[in-house]
């Protein structure tokens, strides 16, 4: 005789949280655009420092609040929004590459603006870990480590008849920076005058 009673399982509320994975936020702004103002004050302030400081991330970051590791150079501008758990990719436009260009060549440059076009690409921000190691009490294990940030390709936006511009690539490994590029961690200053540019 079959048994007429179904398997027991476990109440909902009582089922392992690892039993199945959260999925991720879907990826935002992918028509985010960039209104960017680089005033007399930027411009002054950028020909008097050196390292990562540039007078068009310094514009980004008093016109974006809160956003982290602004980079820019003559192919892209990108910074990580903590907020939307996401970092931003656009293509640096043609009055923005002039300006980087006279910059390193020491030239003096006029107050500009511009905008940009929605991203060319949109990925997950990197985690920030670490922290419980230095902050843990003696005896208590060390907290783990935030998971890195997938990058897989997650699609692409803007692919429909109704979509306006070029498409957004969703996921995967940032496009690589290129030359004049802000980033401390790629060992290059931004100075005045520099010209690691050679005409």
């Amino acid at each position: 005789m079959p048994d007429q009673h179904p398997p027991a399982t476990e109440p909902e509320a009582e089922r392992s949280p690892h039993r199945s994975k959260i999925p991720a936020k879907p990826l935002t702004g992918v028509s985010r655009k960039l209104q960017v103002s680089v005033d007399v004050a930027t411009i002054d302030q950028a020909q008097e420092r050196s390292s990562s400081h540039c007078m068009i991330a310094d514009a980004i970051r008093k016109t974006n609040p809160g956003v982290q590791s602004v980079q820019v150079d003559l192919q892209t501008i990108r910074f990580t929004d903590p907020k939307k758990e996401a970092r931003y990719i656009w293509l640096t436009p043609p009055l923005a590459q002039r300006a980087l260009i006279n910059f390193d060549q020491g030239i003096p440059c006029e107050p500009f603006d511009f905008q940009t076009t929605k991203p060319v690409q949109v990925i997950r921000a990197k985690g920030r870990g670490g922290k419980g190691k230095r902050n843990r009490k003696a005896g208590e294990p060390a907290a783990p480590r935030p998971k890195a940030p997938s990058r897989a390709r997650e699609g692409v936006a803007g692919l429909n008849a109704e979509a306006k511009g070029r498409p957004v690539l969703l996921g995967g490994f940032a496009i690589p920076n290129a030359v004049l590029s802000s980033s401390p961690r790629r060992g290059l200053v931004r100075r005045f005058g520099l010209a690691q540019l050679k005409p």
